[in-house]
């Protein structure tokens, strides 16, 4: 019976571990969100994903201190560009669970049309620019709840203003978000896989005394 026991508990372990190798793959998407860069705070309807509709809401901290900051651009060229960084919460809207956690990477401004600053570097209305912000977003156990709860991992995000004249705000921003996050088993999925190896390893001794 020890030894029962004993390939019982490295049966649990193995499923476990290959459990959480797998992972939570999460891929979504969402648009017309909108983002203050007044306040920092964006915010947008639910968008789909595989777990069903997320919506997304956070903070990017304040100021941005640009590395490029273009006063004289070219149609195509990158005017601005700033690393950035934040908080963001993903919900899953049919539950409730959040996924929370804070991010950081760079955006770039892309010129399509007009002048977006004068010789002194003050805003000038009327130019259009596409905007990419492009971060990781790294998962916080500990304030993340649900089935999120304890969780792991970093995700890809990615957000696109669509051409927008920079002096108007609020900006509006299409969104996704990519990657496997490693949760938590629950205490019924391990012990479904526990009733499980128990009763493959009974079956197995007693056809074995037969």
């Amino acid at each position: 019976m020890k030894s029962l026991v004993m390939v019982l508990v490295l049966t649990l372990a193995a499923l476990t571990s290959q459990f959480a190798e797998a992972g939570l793959l999460i891929v979504g998407s969402g648009s017309s969100a909108t983002y203050d860069p007044l306040t920092g705070n964006y915010t947008g309807p639910p968008g789909t994903s595989n777990l069903g509709d997320l919506s997304v809401d956070g903070d990017v901290d304040l100021p941005l201190v640009p590395t490029i900051f273009d006063d004289d651009p070219a149609p195509g060229d990158i005017w601005f560009s700033a690393p950035f960084g934040g908080s963001q919460t993903l919900t899953q809207i049919a539950t409730g669970d959040n996924l929370v956690g804070d991010f950081s990477g760079v955006v770039q401004w892309e010129l399509i049309s007009g002048d977006p600053l004068d010789s002194n570097f003050n805003p000038l209305p009327g130019s259009s620019s596409r905007g990419e912000w492009s971060a990781q977003f790294v998962v916080d156990p500990n304030l993340s709840t649900g089935q999120f709860a304890g969780a792991t991992g970093t995700l890809q995000i990615t957000a696109i203003n669509p051409p927008f004249d920079w002096t108007v705000t609020p900006y509006s921003f299409d969104w996704t978000v990519e990657g496997r996050i490693q949760t938590v088993p629950e205490p019924s999925s391990t012990a479904v896989f526990g009733i499980v190896a128990l009763g493959a390893l009974v079956s197995r001794r007693r056809h074995r005394r037969n």
